[in-house]
């Protein structure tokens, strides 16, 4: 429970601090934005794909 407790604080810190930036400079984090979506883009899109393939069912003997 100490676990969720400290990640959920250090996500809504990160949460806030991402705002904050973009309430300053909306043009950075546009930026930013688009060039993560250019790299990790095709390969978010290659994992939904391949997640939505069916897998074979392994049978116990």
């Amino acid at each position: 429970m100490a676990f969720l407790k400290n990640f959920l604080r250090n996500l809504a810190f990160f949460a806030g601090a991402g705002i904050f930036i973009y309430l300053i400079e909306p043009e950075m984090v546009k930026g930013a934005f688009e060039g993560y979506w250019q790299i990790l883009g095709p390969f978010g899109l290659l994992i939904i794909i391949v997640a939505a393939i069916p897998q074979k069912l392994k049978k116990k003997r």
